[in-house]
């Protein structure tokens, strides 16, 4: 768990707002989430999230999670 403290000192580094940063900390829980369970399969994670998690750490905050059901991509 993440404390105000760190937020706030994650925040002050990144020139972001607290929420953003607590945004950010959910959203990569809520991933972590959907990687241990069986609905990985199905899914295809897209999207500005995508990119920051994954490819270019210092690509913009986003807050939406956008996924294509893999069984109707092919």
């Amino acid at each position: 768990m993440i404390t105000q403290r760190e937020v706030s000192q994650l925040a002050f580094r990144q020139e972001k707002d607290d929420r953003t940063i607590e945004k950010d900390y959910v959203i990569t829980w809520i991933l972590l989430g959907l990687a241990g369970s069986k609905l990985k399969e199905n899914l295809a994670f897209k999207g500005g999230t995508t990119l920051k998690k994954i490819y270019f750490p210092d690509y913009r905050y986003s807050e939406e999670f956008l996924f294509s059901n893999r069984n109707h991509l092919f």
